[in-house]
């Protein structure tokens, strides 16, 4: 089926979905968060609108969206990029091996996923979970617990979510670090991984699974469907988490290549080889270290170092008079 959307908050839906663009629908924990990385870091996405899919109710919003999951809609170009490798930065930016959620926040509304919207991009999605299977068997084969899922209808979340991180930028900068989020992919990625997927001028060689057959059975016609506009939608089915059904049953491995690629350039829709583009929103980088604090937080963090060092001082100065009291008593009772 093709992605439905509802666009209830923005304040121009028409900023987000172009023509020219394409959407794909991704879950990895708190989207505030993958906003973030997808548009600070991943070649041709135009935008990410955070909101919710999956659920029991329409019109869900973050107080009640029962059975709905947070997710991002990346909108992307697809002459700059492609599905697939949207795909492998999506990987790098959650922990495949999380059934609870991700990171900090545990709970249904925080679990991962991959939706498509036709079969080319379900043979895509399984394409790109076996390519991780493959490269590292030991690691990966059998443990990751991401569903691939046909897309549902896309709710777009409450405005005060969309661009949070740009929004409060303290704040956001507060919570991914008290999340871990950062620490996390880098242990499950390893830290060279990590930093080669959320570099500014990608520029790290990598090796990828080219597949020699597994979309040869695919019709040449097929178009990607288009989003439709339904704001009047109440798709409420709930998309449960509990299986991967819509995986195709085909145990045997098709045949594939391993080639080296350099991330500075990507491949597009078109297969062409086309330079990595990058925050194309000029989103500024976010803060880090103690700056990246809150203002009230830093003036508590402020006040507690003045406290303490204040409480050190005053130790140090009574001592130092008992001290003395304690020689002057001393030299009296000489005399």
């Amino acid at each position: 089926m093709p992605y439905t959307y509802t666009f209830l908050n923005v304040e121009n839906p028409t900023d987000y979905i172009r023509n020219g663009t394409k959407t794909a629908m991704l879950a990895g924990g708190c989207f505030w968060c993958m906003e973030e990385a997808f548009e600070h870091y991943v070649p041709g996405v135009v935008e990410a609108i955070s909101g919710y899919s999956g659920g029991r109710n329409s019109m869900p919003t973050y107080s009640n969206h029962p059975g709905h999951i947070e997710v991002i809609l990346v909108v992307y170009d697809p002459l700059l990029t492609s599905y697939e490798v949207i795909l492998q930065y999506l990987w790098r930016n959650i922990d495949p091996f999380d059934s609870a959620g991700q990171f900090c926040d545990k709970g249904h509304s925080y679990l991962p996923a991959i939706y498509y919207g036709t079969e080319l991009e379900r043979k895509q999605a399984e394409a790109s979970l076996m390519s991780l299977e493959i490269a590292n068997p030991a690691k990966f084969e059998d443990k990751i617990t991401v569903p691939i899922l046909e897309a549902k209808m896309f709710w777009e979340a409450e405005l005060y979510h969309q661009n949070y991180y740009l929004k409060n930028p303290s704040w956001y900068a507060y919570y991914k670090a008290g999340c871990q989020r950062v620490n996390t992919l880098a242990g499950v990625w390893g830290q060279e991984e990590y930093d080669c997927f959320h570099d500014e001028t990608p520029s790290c060689e990598i090796e990828v699974i080219r597949w020699e057959d597994f979309f040869d059975n695919e019709d040449e016609g097929e178009e990607e469907n288009p989003i439709s506009n339904s704001t009047n939608s109440t798709n409420s089915t709930n998309s449960t988490l509990d299986s991967q059904d819509d995986q195709s049953d085909d145990d045997e491995t098709p045949s594939y290549t391993v080639e080296t690629i350099n991330l500075g350039t990507v491949e597009n829709e078109n297969g062409e080889s086309v330079l990595a583009n990058i925050n194309i929103k000029n989103a500024p980088a976010t803060k880090t270290g103690f700056l990246a604090l809150p203002l009230s937080l830093q003036l508590i963090a402020f006040g507690f170092v003045v406290l303490i060092l204040g409480s050190i001082y005053y130790v140090m100065r009574t001592n130092r008079k008992i001290a003395k009291d304690k020689k002057k008593i001393l030299e009296g009772e000489g005399e």
